[in-house]
Protein backbone atom coordinates (compact mmCIF):
# COMPACT_ATOMS: atom_id res chain seq x y z
CA UNK A 1 0.00 0.00 0.00
CA UNK A 2 3.08 2.43 0.60
CA UNK A 3 3.94 1.68 -2.64
CA UNK A 4 0.83 2.39 -4.40
CA UNK A 5 1.19 6.74 -4.24
CA UNK A 6 4.69 6.05 -5.58
CA UNK A 7 2.90 4.23 -8.54
CA UNK A 8 0.50 6.66 -9.17
CA UNK A 9 2.62 9.93 -9.60
CA UNK A 10 5.08 8.06 -12.32
CA UNK A 11 4.30 9.40 -16.07
CA UNK A 12 1.97 6.70 -18.17
CA UNK A 13 3.66 4.37 -21.07
CA UNK A 14 3.12 5.35 -24.35
CA UNK A 15 1.96 2.61 -26.14
CA UNK A 16 4.68 1.48 -29.04
CA UNK A 17 3.44 1.28 -32.87
CA UNK A 18 1.32 3.17 -35.78
CA UNK A 19 -1.12 5.39 -35.32
CA UNK A 20 -4.10 5.26 -38.15
CA UNK A 21 -3.46 8.71 -39.84
CA UNK A 22 0.82 7.50 -39.91
CA UNK A 23 -0.84 4.05 -41.32
CA UNK A 24 -2.44 6.13 -44.63
CA UNK A 25 -0.03 8.44 -45.48
CA UNK A 26 2.43 5.60 -45.49
CA UNK A 27 -0.19 3.73 -47.90
CA UNK A 28 -0.26 6.65 -49.98
CA UNK A 29 3.17 7.47 -50.71
CA UNK A 30 3.38 3.85 -51.51
CA UNK A 31 0.58 3.33 -54.19
CA UNK A 32 1.88 7.17 -55.53
CA UNK A 33 5.81 5.49 -55.78
CA UNK A 34 4.24 2.01 -57.39
CA UNK A 35 2.07 3.77 -59.51
CA UNK A 36 5.19 6.06 -61.04
CA UNK A 37 6.82 2.64 -61.39
CA UNK A 38 4.12 0.74 -63.02
CA UNK A 39 4.27 4.24 -65.35
CA UNK A 40 8.19 3.91 -66.31
CA UNK A 41 7.50 0.33 -66.84
CA UNK A 42 4.77 0.65 -69.24
CA UNK A 43 5.76 3.52 -71.16
CA UNK A 44 9.63 1.58 -71.46
CA UNK A 45 7.80 -1.57 -72.97
CA UNK A 46 5.45 -0.05 -75.07
CA UNK A 47 8.53 2.00 -76.67
CA UNK A 48 10.27 -0.81 -77.49
CA UNK A 49 7.30 -2.50 -78.94
CA UNK A 50 7.01 0.56 -81.16
CA UNK A 51 10.65 0.21 -81.96
CA UNK A 52 10.22 -3.28 -83.39
CA UNK A 53 6.95 -2.56 -84.79
CA UNK A 54 8.44 0.36 -86.82
CA UNK A 55 11.96 -1.84 -87.29
CA UNK A 56 9.71 -4.79 -89.28
CA UNK A 57 7.84 -1.62 -91.20
CA UNK A 58 11.34 -0.44 -92.26
CA UNK A 59 12.76 -3.76 -93.64
CA UNK A 60 9.33 -4.26 -94.89
CA UNK A 61 9.39 -0.87 -97.28
CA UNK A 62 13.12 -1.29 -98.16
CA UNK A 63 12.90 -4.50 -99.70
CA UNK A 64 9.76 -3.36 -101.50
CA UNK A 65 11.11 -0.25 -103.31
CA UNK A 66 14.57 -2.47 -103.78
CA UNK A 67 12.18 -4.27 -105.92
CA UNK A 68 10.26 -1.78 -107.31
CA UNK A 69 13.46 0.18 -108.48
CA UNK A 70 15.11 -2.97 -110.05
CA UNK A 71 12.17 -3.41 -112.35
CA UNK A 72 12.00 0.23 -113.33
CA UNK A 73 15.72 -0.15 -114.30
CA UNK A 74 14.64 -2.77 -116.24
CA UNK A 75 12.12 -0.61 -118.23
CA UNK A 76 11.32 -0.59 -121.61
CA UNK A 77 8.94 0.07 -124.71
CA UNK A 78 6.85 -2.77 -125.41
CA UNK A 79 6.36 -1.79 -128.63
CA UNK A 80 7.85 0.90 -131.24
CA UNK A 81 7.03 4.55 -131.19
CA UNK A 82 5.65 3.89 -126.80
CA UNK A 83 7.44 4.61 -123.77
CA UNK A 84 8.06 2.13 -121.00
CA UNK A 85 6.41 4.02 -118.48
CA UNK A 86 2.47 3.80 -119.45
CA UNK A 87 1.00 5.95 -117.00
CA UNK A 88 1.21 7.88 -113.63
CA UNK A 89 -0.35 9.39 -111.09
CA UNK A 90 0.11 10.13 -107.38
CA UNK A 91 -1.36 6.80 -107.04
CA UNK A 92 -0.52 4.70 -109.69
CA UNK A 93 2.33 3.59 -111.90
CA UNK A 94 2.05 1.15 -114.72
CA UNK A 95 5.08 0.68 -116.89
CA UNK A 96 6.66 -2.52 -118.93
CA UNK A 97 10.13 -4.08 -118.07
CA UNK A 98 12.47 -7.15 -118.94
CA UNK A 99 13.35 -7.57 -115.70
CA UNK A 100 12.02 -11.64 -115.76
CA UNK A 101 12.47 -14.47 -117.62
CA UNK A 102 9.94 -14.76 -119.36
CA UNK A 103 8.85 -14.50 -123.09
CA UNK A 104 8.94 -10.75 -123.74
CA UNK A 105 8.24 -8.13 -121.51
CA UNK A 106 6.42 -8.07 -118.11
CA UNK A 107 3.22 -5.34 -117.83
CA UNK A 108 3.27 -4.15 -113.95
CA UNK A 109 0.61 -1.98 -112.14
CA UNK A 110 1.62 -0.39 -108.73
CA UNK A 111 -1.21 1.11 -106.77
CA UNK A 112 -2.49 2.56 -103.34
CA UNK A 113 -5.68 1.37 -102.73
CA UNK A 114 -8.72 0.79 -100.17
CA UNK A 115 -7.81 4.40 -98.63
CA UNK A 116 -9.69 4.62 -95.25
CA UNK A 117 -8.55 6.48 -91.91
CA UNK A 118 -5.91 7.84 -93.78
CA UNK A 119 -4.10 4.84 -94.60
CA UNK A 120 -4.04 3.07 -97.78
CA UNK A 121 -2.41 -0.80 -99.22
CA UNK A 122 0.00 -0.80 -101.95
CA UNK A 123 -0.85 -3.46 -104.85
CA UNK A 124 0.87 -4.84 -107.27
CA UNK A 125 -0.17 -6.52 -110.13
CA UNK A 126 1.81 -8.52 -112.93
CA UNK A 127 1.03 -9.10 -116.42
CA UNK A 128 2.93 -11.30 -119.07
CA UNK A 129 2.72 -10.83 -122.22
CA UNK A 130 1.17 -13.26 -124.73
CA UNK A 131 3.89 -15.21 -125.83
CA UNK A 132 3.38 -15.10 -129.95
CA UNK A 133 2.58 -11.30 -130.06
CA UNK A 134 5.91 -10.25 -130.34
CA UNK A 135 7.75 -7.83 -131.26
CA UNK A 136 4.41 -5.72 -131.15
CA UNK A 137 3.98 -6.99 -127.34
CA UNK A 138 -0.05 -7.85 -125.97
CA UNK A 139 -0.73 -8.42 -122.53
CA UNK A 140 -2.66 -11.06 -120.38
CA UNK A 141 -5.52 -9.43 -119.01
CA UNK A 142 -5.44 -11.47 -116.12
CA UNK A 143 -2.23 -11.03 -113.97
CA UNK A 144 0.18 -14.23 -113.03
CA UNK A 145 1.00 -12.20 -109.40
CA UNK A 146 -1.42 -10.01 -107.40
CA UNK A 147 0.12 -9.12 -103.91
CA UNK A 148 -0.73 -6.35 -101.18
CA UNK A 149 3.01 -5.32 -100.66
CA UNK A 150 1.78 -2.86 -97.95
CA UNK A 151 -0.81 -2.26 -95.44
CA UNK A 152 -1.04 1.35 -93.43
CA UNK A 153 0.75 3.57 -96.25
CA UNK A 154 -0.17 6.89 -95.72
CA UNK A 155 -3.00 8.46 -97.85
CA UNK A 156 -1.73 12.06 -98.57
CA UNK A 157 1.42 13.46 -100.66
CA UNK A 158 2.36 11.78 -104.01
CA UNK A 159 3.78 7.86 -103.93
CA UNK A 160 4.90 8.46 -107.60
CA UNK A 161 5.98 10.95 -109.59
CA UNK A 162 8.36 11.64 -113.13
CA UNK A 163 11.64 13.48 -112.65
CA UNK A 164 13.98 15.33 -116.12
CA UNK A 165 16.22 17.99 -116.57
CA UNK A 166 15.06 20.59 -118.42
CA UNK A 167 15.92 24.10 -119.74
CA UNK A 168 19.24 25.84 -119.62
CA UNK A 169 20.66 25.63 -117.28
CA UNK A 170 18.98 22.44 -116.76
CA UNK A 171 16.94 22.53 -113.46
CA UNK A 172 15.13 19.43 -112.43
CA UNK A 173 10.98 19.08 -112.64
CA UNK A 174 8.46 17.27 -111.80
CA UNK A 175 5.67 15.67 -113.57
CA UNK A 176 2.59 15.11 -111.54
CA UNK A 177 0.80 12.85 -113.92
CA UNK A 178 0.81 11.35 -117.88
CA UNK A 179 -0.41 8.37 -119.96
CA UNK A 180 -3.17 8.33 -122.69
CA UNK A 181 -2.92 11.55 -124.91
CA UNK A 182 0.24 12.40 -122.58
CA UNK A 183 3.03 10.38 -123.39
CA UNK A 184 5.48 9.77 -120.13
CA UNK A 185 8.81 10.69 -121.49
CA UNK A 186 10.92 11.42 -118.22
CA UNK A 187 14.39 10.21 -117.27
CA UNK A 188 13.28 9.43 -114.10
CA UNK A 189 10.44 8.32 -111.27
CA UNK A 190 10.68 9.09 -108.12
CA UNK A 191 9.10 6.82 -105.05
CA UNK A 192 8.01 8.78 -102.01
CA UNK A 193 6.82 5.89 -99.54
CA UNK A 194 5.49 6.91 -95.95
CA UNK A 195 3.73 4.17 -93.77
CA UNK A 196 3.05 3.67 -90.19
CA UNK A 197 3.13 -0.03 -88.27
CA UNK A 198 0.02 -0.63 -86.36
CA UNK A 199 -0.65 0.73 -82.57
CA UNK A 200 2.19 2.88 -82.84
CA UNK A 201 1.70 5.52 -79.97
CA UNK A 202 5.33 7.40 -80.21
CA UNK A 203 5.04 10.94 -82.68
CA UNK A 204 7.55 9.40 -85.18
CA UNK A 205 5.82 6.44 -86.07
CA UNK A 206 5.95 7.34 -89.79
CA UNK A 207 8.75 5.98 -91.91
CA UNK A 208 9.58 7.34 -95.11
CA UNK A 209 11.75 6.03 -98.26
CA UNK A 210 12.11 8.17 -100.98
CA UNK A 211 14.03 6.70 -104.02
CA UNK A 212 14.84 7.93 -107.49
CA UNK A 213 15.02 5.73 -110.11
CA UNK A 214 16.97 6.60 -113.70
CA UNK A 215 15.11 4.23 -116.16
CA UNK A 216 17.85 3.03 -118.56
CA UNK A 217 15.88 2.99 -121.60
CA UNK A 218 13.82 6.55 -121.72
Amino acid sequence: MRRLPRRRGRAPERDHGFTVIELSVAGLLSALVLSAVVLVFNSVGQGATDASRRGDLQIKAREVVTDLAAELRSAAPPRQSTAAIESLSADTLAFYSDRYDSAGPERFLYERISCTGGYCQLRVRRYAAVATSGPNWTFQTTPFNDVILLDRIVAGGALFSGRDWTGSPPQKTTISSCGGATVCTFSMVAIDLQATPPKVSTIDGVFGVLMEVTLRNA
